[in-house]
């Protein structure tokens, strides 16, 4: 019976051992998480263009919730959802106080900068560009709080 005993503590100590150490990768693991979705649905943008012949819009609301939008033809009638997406698990566009623009600085005014441009979208061969047609680069910071 004493054996059983302190098998079960060494079991226990062990598990609040894991437990802690879990505790201190969370915030990280979430972190990726929320980059897996964000690029997921990047990616997805650029495939839905390529396949739909389509002009497919990009939109980030607020600090978590990203759009797909497909500009319906002829020009003027309108937009389609495609996709809507929430981040997950407290995840959010943020700036952190610190953490420096890319090395080629395509923007580091808001949590999202594609250069200040409003509208954001692929054309139907997959190229990213802006409301007058020029290419974009950007930059999407994103993060946790506290």
């Amino acid at each position: 019976m004493i054996e059983i005993l302190v098998v079960v503590a060494i079991i226990f100590v062990i598990s609040a051992m894991a437990i802690y150490r879990i505790q201190g990768a969370l915030p990280g693991i979430r972190a990726n998480a929320g980059m897996s979705q964000v690029m997921s649905v990047i990616r997805s943008g650029r495939e839905l263009a390529i396949a739909h012949r389509r002009n497919i819009q990009l939109q980030f609301i607020g600090n978590n919730e990203i759009k797909l939008l497909r500009i319906n033809l002829p020009v003027g009638a309108g937009t389609t959802l495609l996709q809507d997406m929430i981040l997950e698990n407290q995840v959010q566009f943020m700036l952190m106080a610190g953490v420096p623009d890319t090395p080629d600085g395509f923007g580091a005014n808001a949590a999202v900068d594609f250069g200040g441009t409003p509208t954001i979208m692929w054309l139907s061969d997959g190229t990213f560009v802006d409301a007058n047609g020029q290419p974009l680069n950007g930059t999407i910071f994103f993060g946790l709080q506290n």
